[in-house]
């Protein structure tokens, strides 16, 4: 459903019965409002596109905690703010992760380092780290993530 000029918010209960999903793809729509601990109850998702919408708020917990399947996360070119929760280090079959142009700051966590193992592609650029915390995120892609070449990290 990815440029469908889908418009609204997305509310609690839009995933309901969608327990067997594994690719969700509603990317370039006009998809609003905040993105619901729900989408973590999407266990057997593979891949997950959500970018290029109006989506706000945090980046919930229960995302990343609970979708061990997931192989591709792009929320990129979204509203989403605050910290990167630590759950992110639980993705560990994922291969694509695509947080950028978003309004994200505080420090990275430290965990997502385990991540280097199976990430092709990272792009965690274009938030809101401050001086610190931009030359703390070049330090760790560099220095944590670099082991894992060929890969991209932005």
């Amino acid at each position: 459903m990815t440029n469908c000029r889908l418009d609204g918010e997305l509310s609690k209960g839009f995933l309901a019965g969608a327990s067997n999903l594994r690719l969700l793809f509603c990317a370039q729509n006009q998809l609003c409002g905040p993105l619901h601990g729900e989408a973590g109850l999407l266990t057997l998702l593979q891949e997950l596109d959500l970018s290029r919408n109006r989506l706000t708020g945090l980046l919930p917990v229960e995302v990343p905690s609970r979708l061990k399947q997931l192989q591709r996360l792009n929320l990129s070119y979204n509203q989403l703010r605050g910290r990167l929760p630590t759950t992110l280090m639980d993705l560990t079959a994922c291969t694509e992760l695509d947080l950028s142009n978003n309004f994200f700051n505080g420090r990275i966590p430290i965990g997502i380092a385990a991540l280097k193992r199976t990430l092709t592609h990272c792009d965690i650029s274009e938030n809101n780290w401050t001086e610190e915390e931009r030359a703390e995120l070049g330090e760790f892609l560099h220095a944590r993530l670099a082991a894992a070449a060929p890969n991209v990290f932005v």
